[in-house]
């Protein structure tokens, strides 16, 4: 004997479903995050840019401070040279203008680099606002990947605790309705894509959105 059951249960069931895989379809969605892939590619083109400008930096500050090391030495040589001019140890006039033309040397060399350090030291000054721009701009593409993982991370959270929720609810619908109308429901659901049945209100079908012919809807009246 068929057990009676409220028809209207099916309708449940069908729009709890029709949920819950809205629900997943947006789970599937959200976990893909178009948006998220953007940020984080943007924040590998910032990270880039600014490893170059970084990079370019560092390599005149490099040479900056090879100039400043190469002149400090050339004035510890210049110092050790004149010591020994002022020691009264040099024997012969030969050596003291060696020495001397050796000071000389060493102060030209010193006064190129002073000017070539202070031409990189310009061209530091000059990509130290360039270098600070990129660094912020690099800041704000990390900030936004992490504010888009957080978001993301709470969306899917919320699906899967509304997907637990409908899915309870689900089973308690199933639990109320005969097993032998279960098992016609899931046939004509997999036939109808899905589908199995739907609410016609003022013969309007709320899955389709079409109204239905009047002759048409006192059909299906007919067969209910």
């Amino acid at each position: 004997m068929t057990e009676k059951f409220d028809v209207i249960d099916l309708v449940k069931l069908q729009t709890i479903e029709n949920i819950i895989n809205s629900k997943l379809a947006e789970l599937k969605r959200v976990s893909k995050n178009e948006e998220l892939q953007e940020v984080e590619n943007n924040f590998k083109k910032s990270k880039e840019v600014l490893e170059k400008v970084q990079h370019a930096f560092n390599d005149i500050e490099s040479k900056r401070k090879a100039l400043e090391d190469k002149i400090e030495l050339n004035n510890e040589k210049i110092k050790s040279i004149q010591d020994k001019l002022f020691s009264g140890t040099i024997g012969s006039s030969k050596e003291l203008l060696n020495y001397q033309e050796e000071i000389r040397s060493l102060e030209a060399a010193n006064e190129k680099m002073e000017d070539e350090a202070i031409d990189l030291m310009m061209k530091l000054e000059d990509m130290e606002k360039p270098l600070k721009d990129t660094k912020a701009r690099n800041e704000e593409h990390k900030d936004k990947v992490k504010e888009v993982k957080e978001e993301t991370g709470e969306k899917i959270k919320e699906l899967e605790k509304d997907i637990k929720k409908f899915q309870g609810e689900r089973e308690e619908v199933i639990e109320a309705i005969p097993a032998e109308y279960i098992k016609k429901y899931n046939k004509v659901k997999e036939k109808k894509g899905g589908i199995a049945v739907t609410v016609l209100k003022d013969n309007f079908c709320s899955v389709c959105n079409m109204e239905i012919p009047s002759k048409d809807a006192d059909k299906i009246n007919d067969i209910n």
